[in-house]
């Protein structure tokens, strides 16, 4: 979205009755607080415009500061996917490995069963002696 469509939505008209090159002169410039890279920033937020802009190029530097929050938001954003990716390979891994004991587990005590009914069963067959 560009700077002049974010002005255009905005429903709030602060002129006041002047006109655009009165409103230019008397309204002040939005104050941006510097962030470093590794704060987050607060990805989402519109600036507000506090009047009407003059019909000219827009302003360089808050378009560039636009960039780099649009910017560090997405960096954010695809850190984050990629760890709920990191985390749902952990989880899947988990679970095929509980699944894979639980098949040994299962598996080892069919053939302990099937000992303790062979010896069982010999017991059985083996003639007393006394």
């Amino acid at each position: 979205m560009l700077v002049d469509d974010v002005e255009a939505e905005s429903p709030v008209d602060t002129s006041h009755g002047e006109s655009e090159e009165d409103a230019s002169f008397n309204s002040s410039p939005p104050e941006r607080a510097s962030t470093p890279s590794t704060s987050a920033p607060s990805c989402g937020s519109k600036r507000v415009p506090s009047g009407k802009r003059n019909r000219g190029a827009p302003d360089l530097a808050t378009v560039l500061l636009d960039m780099q929050a649009a910017d560090e938001c997405r960096q954010q954003h695809f850190q984050a996917l990629l760890e709920d990716a990191r985390e749902a390979r952990r989880e899947e891994h988990e679970l095929i490995r509980q699944n894979q004991i639980a098949a040994f587990n299962q598996a080892f005590l069919s053939t302990l069963g099937q000992l303790v009914q062979v010896l069982g069963s010999r017991h059985n067959q083996v003639p007393s002696s006394s």
